[in-house]
Order: structure tokens, then sequence, then C-alpha cells
């Protein structure tokens, strides 16, 4: 009967460690979405100075302001769409899980 114990001793301390490996796991997850959502917004900044330095001189002309604000746009739609992937479809995945 000491084999049988010490086995399912184990079964019992492997079942109430499950909730610690499930709260470990939670907290490494809300980690990364953080550092990805700073590393997304670090990125989206660096670009939009690029553009907005490189394309400084050239904002009198309207096609040049026209294209400049466009590609302002589609950094912000990046970011937003990024911030999509990095936070709701984790809870998405939750929800059915």
């Amino acid at each position: 009967m000491n084999l049988f114990n010490t086995l399912t001793q184990g079964f019992i301390l492997g079942a109430a460690n499950a909730d610690k490996v499930t709260n470990k796991i939670n907290d490494a997850t809300l980690t990364l979405q953080i550092v990805f959502s700073a590393v997304v917004v670090g990125v989206a900044i660096c670009v939009s100075l690029f553009f907005g330095i490189t394309k400084m001189p050239s904002l009198g002309d309207p096609h040049e302001r026209h294209q400049f604000f466009k590609i302002q746009g589609w950094i912000m739609g990046a970011v937003a769409f990024m911030g999509v992937v990095i936070w709701l479809v984790p809870w998405v995945y939750g929800l059915f899980r």
C-alpha cells in the first residue's frame, strides 16, 4: 500500500498545483500582451516620426500633404489592427475554451 499512497499523493499534489500553473500562465500571457502592445506603439511612433520628418519639407504641396495624412492614417489603422490581434483574439479564444 505504500506504493499506492505515494502514487496517489503525487496526483493530489499535481491537482493542487494546477491552479498555480494556470495562474502563472495567465500572468505570463498578460505580461506578453503588455510587452507586445508597447512594442507596437513604440514602432508606430518611430515610423510616424520618420515619415513626418522626411515629408516635412514637401508638405506645402497639396498632393504630398494628402499622401502624408494617408500614410499616417494607415499607421493608425495598423496600430488598431494589432491591438485587436494582441488583446481581442486571446479574449475570444478564452470565451470558447
